[in-house]
């Protein structure tokens, strides 16, 4: 058998060739599962044009697709197509609409989420015409989502916020970064419901101080990733707290956190956490990685002679 772009070229025993189209092979089996999951929306809306038969193969295909993600609508596509598109899905797992930005809106979103209750991930980030409302009604259709990135959503309030969490206790990764309208009485309250949190960003948001990032490190002993990028008022004195209580954490994103320092951080560095900020005054590159380290263990033992003294 031989396969050239859409044609698969099938020899019988006497040596006679059988040209088969893409939409001969099996539908569930192999096409849905193996080959259209490749191919981007913009492809597959290409596809469905082509004939009849392969409309009715894309169409079923969009009706069990478990994962989509707008990377690029174009600016000929709209809420329409989207609808067009998602209409007869019921089984879309991971949800990705960050790219339909400039023209989504909240029945768009719940159009989609009522119609796939098994939702476990989904993206808005920076979808600015979205509205207050509509994380609860999320939460409601889709009590087992896992992730929400939320960056950039300046329409998110607490009590939006607050009812998603507590609709959806399997939430373990969320993204804020940028959602201003929130605070330290926010975070408080959102990790007394969220206690399995393994990702957390809430970069740019300047209201947030050692309260948040305290209460963080007492409540979430699974984190693995933490993003303060930013949030100027975070001091070292949280983050000393969150090195003692957080063991499993892998990553920590600390730019531009103007009172956060190597007294601080340096621990961290010698556990193996991932920081985005080097060492004051050395170059973030391979050629200093056993300086910086050697570094580190110096600031390390200059703590614990304070310590002593």
């Amino acid at each position: 058998m031989e396969m050239a772009n859409n044609i698969v070229v099938m020899k019988t025993s006497d040596s006679v060739p059988y040209n088969a189209q893409l939409y001969d092979l099996p539908w569930e089996d192999l096409v849905f599962s193996h080959i259209l999951p490749k191919l981007n929306l913009a492809d597959l809306c290409r596809l469905r044009q082509t004939c009849k038969t392969m409309q009715k193969c894309i169409t079923g295909y969009f009706s069990v697709m478990k994962h989509l993600e707008l990377t690029y609508t174009g600016p000929r596509f709209t809420a329409r197509h989207l609808q067009r598109i998602t209409e007869d899905s019921r089984n879309i797992q991971s949800l990705d609409l960050s790219a339909a930005k400039r023209w989504l809106d909240n029945k768009d979103v719940l159009a989609i989420v009522c119609n796939n209750q098994c939702l476990e991930s989904i993206n808005l980030h920076g979808c600015s015409f979205l509205k207050v409302g509509l994380l609860q009604e999320v939460g409601i259709s889709c009590r087992g989502l896992r992730r929400a990135d939320l960056g950039d959503c300046h329409w998110v309030t607490t009590a939006d916020l607050l009812q998603l969490a507590a609709e959806c206790p399997q939430l373990n990764h969320i993204d804020l970064a940028g959602c201003w309208n929130l605070s330290d009485d926010t975070f408080l309250e959102l990790m007394q419901l969220c206690k399995i949190l393994k990702h957390i960003n809430i970069s740019d948001i300047y209201s947030i101080t050692d309260n948040t990032i305290s209460t963080i490190a007492h409540s979430c002993p699974e984190l693995n990733i933490l993003k303060i990028k930013a949030c100027w008022r975070v001091t070292d004195d949280s983050v000393r707290m969150l090195g003692e209580l957080c063991r499993r954490l892998k990553v920590l994103h600390v730019k531009d956190c103007r009172s956060v320092t190597d007294a601080s951080l340096a621990r961290l560095r010698l556990r193996g956490i991932h920081i985005d900020v080097p060492m004051r005054g050395f170059v973030p590159s391979n050629q200093f990685a056993q300086l910086n380290e050697a570094q580190s263990r110096l600031v390390f033992r200059h703590d614990l002679l304070k310590l002593q003294i």
